[in-house]
């Protein structure tokens, strides 16, 4: 005889479906974040190593330029040390899922230092060059050199964040992030095209 007193067994429920906050634009595997942010640290302090190989040839009597070498070089060399240690911590983290989902602030304030230090090298460089191609003057490295020198902690900066703020799911944040990255080292090429036509006595 059935116990009509039972209590009946609960229903059985399915997994419960998981809701993405913004459409998945691409799920494959992505790279792990310790990867992006060691090339990137790499190629910094490769940077850094360029711009000591091309001022070899600076004369010796002139420490001003070798400082200002050195200075630009030496903030390269530590922005690549501190993105290593960022690849380190990260492990096996990989990035999200690419989506549509809101822009990082970090992804803006690194585009934003890295665009900063990018106008001051437009505003400064082509004038310099316009004149001296104009006037005969001939080119000193401490003024071709002086705007990556005066924003080294802005495209260091924009550098750093761009690369740890790919992590972000949002395709905008990494486009924003890689943009900080490449701008930064455009900063960068301009002290060692600098440091090189300055050893090679083009320049004053």
């Amino acid at each position: 005889m059935t116990d009509s007193s039972a209590v009946p067994p609960p229903p059985a429920y399915g997994p419960i479906p998981v809701v993405p906050d913004a459409p998945v634009l691409f799920a494959a595997r992505s790279i792990p974040q310790a990867v992006w942010r060691g090339v990137i640290g790499i190629a910094l302090i490769a940077a850094g190593i360029g711009g000591q190989v091309a001022g070899a040839g600076f004369p010796s009597n002139a420490p001003v330029e070798m400082f200002i070498n050195f200075a630009i070089t030496a903030t390269a060399v530590v922005a690549g040390i501190i993105l290593l240690v960022f690849a380190v911590t990260a492990g096996t983290a990989r990035s999200l899922p690419l989506t549509r989902g809101p822009v990082s602030p970090l992804a803006i304030a690194a585009v934003a230092v890295s665009v900063v230090a990018v106008l001051v090298c437009v505003v400064a460089l082509p004038g310099q060059i316009i004149e001296s191609g104009a006037t005969g003057i001939r080119l000193r490295y401490s003024n071709l050199s002086g705007p990556a020198f005066g924003t080294g902690f802005l495209w260091a900066t924009g550098i750093v964040m761009g690369a740890i703020s790919v992590r972000s799911p949002a395709l905008i944040s990494k486009v924003l992030g890689f943009a900080a990255v490449v701008l930064g080292f455009a900063v960068i090429a301009t002290n060692i095209w600098a440091a090189a036509i300055y050893s090679a006595g083009l320049t004053d």
